[in-house]
């Protein structure tokens, strides 16, 4: 209760005391002798009625709530400037939350005579239904975030448990991303901001190219490492003049550019399994697994060449393991925070690209039915079968438009 409301408490009061004094003692007597007695005493009638309702308006909030409403079946709580009134039956339904318990007199604002908490008034809403229903269901899109959601679920100690069938799928993989990113993040700027140790020293110049001015010059140095294996694996394959191909006149020179490379992205894959943070996670993680497939295919060559076996399943096994040394321009990727960007914006509409890729497929068998049907009784037709016309139709669809 603030001033205003006590001010306007003890007029009332005054008003009502100077009215029953005057019935109790002016009783009964003519008006002549009751406009007398009111000149005469009527001051001190009037300061000692005051005094009285001072009196009584300075017991506490308490005490007049007790006086005046003995049994409240109903709080009222504030949330972010919006009041709310809520039934103590449907509060103590639930008595492990913060509103069920004996928790939130630690929020009581005893000059306003209700629960104040410096939370959003909007997402309340849906959590004053969830007593009233017994389910939380998630608010509109626009209301806020799932991380904002889910703090005011834990503030007010809702568990996931009661979210709603309707409702329960988004939240908990809502909660499991960002609970996963938290505890990753926390691990990185734990470990990383501050590091103290060679090894953390160490993870962050070979994965942080901004930490200092050597990281960066050891990341362009290996970009270029990998421009020039790249372009070497490229070259090997382009024929002479005589006609065997380049790798195979000068197998020598391409061989030493080969391990010189390689013993680099070597070197540098221990490194970063040596000092990563969690080494089981990172040999896991999908692009380690792809520098790693670019680096096999060097020591299974060594091996078979080693051996000098014919056995055309270990060829095959070897050849097979070279197609993926092109892999190695993956690499850059780790360098680039452009090439980075991109790939999170196609993470981020993977769903849309599936449309558009399906309906894409959908035109394309359409048109290349409709085509076969038509000309598969021609005699020179090319379109023999619906396969043959989905190419002609890939073709142009991709060309033309």
């Amino acid at each position: 209760m603030d001033r205003h409301e006590k001010e306007k408490l003890q007029r009332s009061l005054v008003r009502n005391l100077i009215h029953l004094g005057k019935m109790m003692k002016f009783k009964g007597k003519n008006r002549r002798h009751h406009r007398r007695t009111r000149l005469g005493h009527g001051p001190l009638v009037r300061r000692i009625l005051l005094n009285s309702a001072q009196m009584l308006a300075s017991l506490s909030t308490t005490s007049l709530q007790t006086l005046v409403a003995p049994s409240v079946d109903r709080i009222n709580v504030n949330v972010g400037g919006t009041k709310y009134e809520l039934p103590k039956k449907s509060l103590e339904k639930f008595p492990d939350t913060l509103l069920g318990s004996e928790r939130k007199k630690v929020f009581f604002d005893e000059d306003r005579m209700e629960y104040f908490f410096d939370r959003d008034p909007v997402i309340f809403k849906n959590i004053a239904e969830f007593y009233r229903d017994g389910k939380f269901h998630l608010p509109p899109p626009t209301a806020g975030c799932m991380e904002a959601i889910l703090d005011e679920l834990a503030f007010f100690g809702i568990p996931q448990h009661l979210v709603s069938d309707c409702c329960c799928e988004h939240i908990i993989l809502g909660d499991e991303e960002q609970t996963k990113k938290k505890k990753k993040m926390k691990t990185i700027e734990n470990k990383l901001n501050h590091p103290s140790t060679a090894r953390q020293k160490l993870w962050e110049f070979l994965t942080n190219s901004k930490s200092s001015k050597e990281s960066a010059v050891f990341g362009y140095l290996f970009g270029a490492v990998v421009l020039l294996n790249i372009s070497a694996i490229v070259a090997e394959t382009v024929p002479t003049d005589s006609g065997p191909s380049h790798g195979e006149v000068h197998q020598k020179i391409f061989f030493g550019i080969d391990s010189f490379c390689v013993g680099i992205f070597t070197t540098e894959y221990m490194a970063r399994l040596y000092s990563a943070p969690q080494r089981f996670d990172f040999a896991r993680e999908m692009s380690n697994v792809i520098d790693l497939l670019g680096i096999l295919p060097y020591y299974i060559a060594v091996v078979e060449r080693a051996v000098k076996s014919n056995n055309t399943i270990l060829d095959f096994v070897v050849t097979v393991f070279r197609m993926f040394r092109v892999s190695r321009v993956t690499k850059l990727a780790r360098h680039s925070e452009q090439f980075q960007n991109l790939v999170m914006s196609v993470k981020s509409a993977a769903t849309e690209l599936g449309g558009i890729l399906f309906s894409f497929l959908a035109l394309m068998v359409t048109f290349s039915s409709i085509m076969y049907f038509f000309e598969s009784k021609e005699d020179d037709t090319k379109f023999i079968s619906i396969p043959e016309a989905c190419w002609y139709t890939l073709v142009t669809m991709t060309t033309l438009g």
